[in-house]
C-alpha cells in the first residue's frame, strides 16, 4: 500500500468585502481557474471568483453552472472585470487580492 504524498495547500485570499456589502472570493494558484496558472506569479490577467454575496451580472459569462450565482465558482475572470465589480460596489474595504488587482479602495468621505 502507497502513502498518498502530503497535499501541497495553496494559501487562500481572505474574501474580498466591498463597502456595499457585496463580497467575493477571488483566488489564483495553480489549482485555481486563472491566467497565469501558477502559485505565486508576479501578476495575474485572470482570477477564479467563487461565490459572490449576491447576483452580480458582470460574472454571468463566466459562470462554471447554471445555478445561482452564490453557489458557483467563476473561471478565469480577466482582472478589468474584477477591478469594475470592485469600484462598482464602492471598493474594497477588507480582505485579499492576488497580485495585478488593485483593491480600489476609496477613500473615506467623513
Amino acid at each position: 500500500m502507497s502513502i498518498p504524498k502530503k497535499f501541497d495547500r495553496t494559501t487562500f485570499n481572505r474574501r474580498a468585502i466591498c463597502k456595499d456589502g457585496f463580497s467575493l472570493s477571488v483566488q489564483a494558484s495553480k489549482m485555481s481557474y486563472c491566467h497565469p496558472r501558477v502559485d505565486h506569479a508576479d501578476r495575474y490577467m485572470e482570477v477564479e471568483i467563487g461565490f459572490p454575496s449576491e447576483h452580480e451580472p458582470l460574472l454571468a459569462p463566466y459562470q462554471e453552472g447554471n445555478g445561482k450565482m452564490s453557489k458557483d465558482v467563476f473561471s478565469n475572470v480577466p482582472v478589468p472585470i474584477v477591478s469594475l465589480i470592485l469600484i462598482k460596489h464602492g471598493g474594497m474595504v477588507e480582505g485579499e487580492l492576488p497580485a495585478g488587482i488593485p483593491p480600489f479602495t476609496l477613500p473615506s468621505q467623513e
